[in-house]
């Protein structure tokens, strides 16, 4: 598994990873209840209004949209069957990249208690990873 910054060349591969979360299993594509990013979005994070990480296995299983300076998570996105392998390994190399902890809210308590069961630490809506 390898996590790396995404380019602008992997717009077309992150887009259809997303359609595909959104058809398929849209529990997991972004958070539940959140509107699936549109297309110009992902053209402005891809040019810098704000990182995404991407994890790749054989193919996408991951990207973790966030901000660069803060570490402020952002829209993650994540097959089901990578949750517990995929975003330990995105969230500490944002830590390693920024600096500092990554963090986020989390308005789903099924999606919150699967944060918490692989290591985040929880204060109020507000998600870590220590």
């Amino acid at each position: 598994m390898q996590v790396r910054l995404a380019t602008q060349d992997d717009e077309e591969a992150i887009w259809q990873f997303w359609e595909e979360l959104e058809l398929f299993d849209p529990y997991w594509a972004c958070a539940p209840g959140r509107h699936h990013p549109n297309r110009s979005q992902l053209e402005a994070w891809l040019r810098g209004d704000f990182a995404i990480a991407l994890c790749d296995d054989n193919g996408i299983v991951m990207t973790e949209v966030f901000n660069p300076r803060t570490a402020r998570s952002h829209v993650t996105n994540v097959q089901r069957e990578r949750f517990a392998d995929a975003v330990p390994a995105v969230f500490s190399w944002v830590k390693e990249r920024v600096g500092c902890s990554p963090w986020g809210a989390c308005v789903s308590p099924e999606m919150t208690e699967n944060f918490l069961s692989i290591g985040f630490t929880q204060t109020g809506r507000i998600l870590r990873w220590t």
